[in-house]
């Protein structure tokens, strides 16, 4: 019997499904349909659901080849055939990873087809689904037919469900995992009958930052790849992970011991989110809430889970249940802007899943289970509801009796729980703006320590090189003197808190490494602050850069003998402007560390001392932007250098009048935190 809805080529007859759909018309918009058409456009539509699956599973070599040929305008033709593998194997959770899969390719790649017509994608899938740019391009009814599986709440809805956590392995058909592979051949021949190729789509770069995060991460916790068993101990023992859903930790635990890190991280970003949502719902009494994903409710997602306050502005008490220094690792892992981002990026398909590493994996599998150790204390501490909520236990007793046989198994799971739990304890966030700005701190103060071992001569063309103390004596502005005060602010601060320094400027690297600031819900302004506080020091570290390429290659030239008579009075004014400018650098970093030290106090500043902060802030900005300019191999202008030093001393001046540095020899107006 011959395919209605599916043709030779395996994509979809979309004449034949638009009779389905009720012969729509091109003005046809989905969002102003009654909830009756699609609960009828799901029914009518299943019949080419199930001639989808069919068809893909009996697919020759040839004709999948020409499937493939087809999806090359994805550029991901080579995952999708891998999925094909896994999804061909029957495997229980097969077709919730072709979904999280499938649909995160769609959406990044049908982001490039509509810059074909548009100019910004839209973030939401749904938002893109819904343009007209794509509309014209696809044509009206593969965008409604997408639409009702994808787009829309109240129809199939198949990548939010699956990407927030909520189906069981069993909930989700195959029919409804194979129509994916049919979609996006079938967008490829529509492009193809458009004379659109691979080479004509606009190129959206995926991130390539993954490697960095990891390399930022590594180290936080145990490696797990030697406890299989123990780890399973741990997730059979929780509350929080339903009977049904064991098969997806299974499923991760395969991929993880078998080195596919892309899969394990795929089904594992829904199955922390579930966690977290049933631990949500335990703490704040709320247990309706952990397997809601209806159409007319709404739903509990990660955004919520992690906010101060839930959506009737309670106190959401999964802080006070999980520890800051848990929330402070679940945001560095999913909200800040300058962290991984995991479940965001690789949703929306903007990562590259080759990128993904095993310290990637372990990191999150570990916080997983960190989650799951933390919340078990707790519940064992909360008899009956003292202000937290029990609910319905979803694993029975019988599943989660231990799978350990001997006393050496269980010490082996104790220590390892043991191990999480410390080190989730000692988590100090990575990727919030406080933590970015005190690492450039330290390695702009290491920068600037390496300033007097760099190469000099003693002459250039008959012209002595002054000694370094020299030129800072010979200068007769107030630099040493804010530099003094600055400095002497920091070194009472330390003194204070009997830290064993000494009273050097390396003593800036130790103070702000061991320097603890509260991440957790802070203001806009706070954040405000810190963005500009971080410019300033990215503006310092370039300088640094160009200071150091310009010192060694003008030595270089100089001591061969290459430069020309203007190029070696620019190098002899360079030489006698670095210590100037090295004086005015340190006090920008002074500057730095008191107002990241004065974080702690902002949620009891005014208005008023807000104003003075930013206005004075911007000044300093302004003044290492025009030194990143002056000190930059194309411009070299150290004339400009040197009057911009002599009149840092106007910054002093300002300084005398902002909320913060007029303080600065009281060391008890600073807050530190142990």
């Amino acid at each position: 019997m011959p395919n209605l809805y599916v043709t030779s080529n395996n994509t979809f007859n979309w004449k034949e499904i638009n009779i389905l759909l009720g012969n729509l018309s091109d003005c046809f918009n989905i969002h102003n349909q009654p909830g009756d058409w699609f609960n009828t456009v799901v029914h009518n539509l299943w019949p080419v659901f199930i001639e989808a699956h069919k068809s893909i599973r009996n697919c020759t070599h040839q004709q999948l080849e020409q499937v493939w040929k087809l999806s090359q305008w994805t550029r991901k033709e080579n995952e999708i055939q891998e999925c094909y593998k896994h999804f061909s194997n029957y495997s229980p959770t097969g077709t919730v990873e072709v979904i999280l899969l499938l649909t995160s390719i769609l959406e990044r790649s049908l982001g490039k087809v509509f810059l074909l017509k548009g100019h910004n994608v839209p973030f939401l899938f749904k938002d893109l689904l819904s343009t007209k740019e794509l509309a014209s391009i696809l044509g009206t009814f593969p965008t409604v037919f997408i639409q009702v599986l994808l787009g829309t709440p109240v129809a199939l809805n198949l990548r939010n469900i699956t990407w927030h956590g909520f189906p069981c392995p069993h909930e989700i058909k195959p029919e409804l995992g194979a129509v994916f592979f049919l979609v996006i051949a079938s967008i490829g021949e529509i492009l193809a009958t458009k004379h659109f190729t691979v080479n004509s789509l606009p190129c959206r770069p995926q991130v390539s930052t993954l490697i960095y995060h990891s390399n930022l991460l590594e180290g936080c916790f145990p490696d797990l790849l030697t406890y299989k068993t123990e780890i399973r101990n741990i997730l059979l023992n929780s509350h929080h992970i339903a009977h049904s859903h064991l098969l997806y930790w299974e499923a991760i635990l395969e991929h993880y011991f078998k080195s596919r890190y892309d899969k394990c991280l795929l089904l594992l970003l829904p199955q922390i989110e579930q966690v977290l949502r049933s631990i949500f719902c335990w703490a704040n009494g709320c247990p309706e809430r952990v397997l809601t994903a209806e159409s007319t409710s709404f739903y509990t997602t990660l955004d919520e889970i992690l906010a101060e306050n839930i959506n009737d502005m309670k106190i959401n008490k999964v802080r006070a249940v999980l520890g800051d220094c848990l929330i402070e690792m679940l945001q560095d892992i999913f909200v800040h802007q300058k962290g991984p981002r995991i479940r965001d990026k690789i949703s929306h398909g903007e990562c590259d899943l080759c990128d993904v590493t095993q310290t990637l994996t372990n990191h999150i599998i570990c916080a997983t289970l960190a989650l799951i150790i933390k919340a078990r204390e707790e519940e064992t501490n909360v008899e009956d509801s003292s202000g937290l909520h029990s609910i319905t236990k979803l694993v029975t007793d019988e599943v989660k009796i231990s799978c350990l046989s001997d006393r050496s198994s269980v010490e082996t799971v104790l220590k390892l729980e043991n191990t999480i739990r410390d080190a989730s304890k000692k988590y100090v966030s990575k990727f919030h703006s406080s933590s970015l700005l005190k690492n450039s701190i330290v390695e702009i103060t290491h920068k600037l320590m390496e300033w007097k071992t760099y190469p000099r001569p003693e002459l250039v063309e008959k012209l002595r090189c002054m000694m370094w103390e020299e030129v800072i004596q010979e200068d007769k502005t107030q630099l040493l003197q804010l530099k003094l005060d600055l400095w002497n602010s920091i070194s009472e601060t330390i003194t204070s808190n009997k830290h064993d320094y000494e009273n050097t400027f390396s003593d800036v690297v130790g103070f702000i490494t061991e320097y603890k600031i509260l991440t957790i819900y802070r203001s806009k302004t706070e954040t405000d602050i810190l963005n500009s506080l971080k410019q300033i020091a990215d503006n310092i570290q370039i300088i640094c850069r160009q200071v150091e390429q310009g010192l060694r290659d003008k030595y270089h030239l100089h001591c061969s003998h290459m430069l020309r008579s203007r190029q070696r009075e620019t190098y002899h004014r360079m030489l006698n402007t670095i210590p100037r400018l090295h004086t005015a650098l340190e006090c920008v970093v002074f500057i730095l560390i008191i107002h990241l030290i004065h974080i702690n106090r902002l949620p009891t500043a005014t208005s008023k001392e807000y104003q003075h902060m930013n206005r004075f802030l911007k000044q300093v900005l302004q003044y290492a932007q025009n030194l990143t300019t002056y000190t930059s191999v194309e411009k070299n202008r150290w004339d400009e250098v040197v009057a911009l030093t002599s009149s840092f001393s106007h910054l002093y001046q300002a300084s005398n009048q902002n909320c913060i540095l007029k303080d600065i020899h009281n060391p008890k107006t600073i807050t530190i935190k142990d």
